[in-house]
């Protein structure tokens, strides 16, 4: 979880001493809450803050996402077209990007911002943001959620 949260930025925005494992998922969880656990004879399934999970990668809460997204500048925000594109799971193209960081390049991870800044995924651009093409190439968005539940 460390590293997916430093190819955002070197911000600190969880304090490492609050992150809970629970087998593949991780949770933020207070100190004192943790000492309160640590008493009990209970094992406990989750609790805390929902941060995400390791599957073959790491898979991102919207919470952690939300967090990322106001500190780090590796992000684009697209339009309202760009943004339902993006959780339904498609890439986005350079006419729908706003606003974007210059000093981004090709390869870089970036959070996937709409236009009230309510953080929708990251991608990893692929093509330059004056293009034609696909720019933004979907990674993970929020909309994984719902379409994992359907599969059910």
């Amino acid at each position: 979880m460390k590293e997916f949260i430093e190819k955002f930025g070197k911000e600190k925005i969880i304090n490492e001493a609050d992150i809970m494992q629970i087998r593949s998922d991780f949770y933020l969880v207070s100190s004192n809450l943790q000492k309160i656990l640590q008493q009990t004879a209970h094992t406990t399934s989750f609790i805390g803050i929902y941060l995400g999970k390791i599957k073959r990668n790491f898979i991102p809460s919207p919470y952690l996402l939300k967090e990322l997204a106001g500190v780090s500048k590796n992000k684009v925000t697209v339009n309202d077209k760009g943004a339902w594109m993006f959780i339904c799971g498609k890439h986005i193209y350079a006419r729908s990007i706003t606003k974007f960081n210059p000093k981004q390049k090709l390869n870089d991870l970036v959070l996937v911002l709409n236009k009230h800044n309510e953080c929708l995924g990251y991608g990893r651009i692929i093509n330059k943001f004056d293009s034609k093409k696909v720019a933004v190439q979907n990674v993970f968005d929020i909309g994984d959620f719902v379409r994992r539940e359907r599969k059910k």
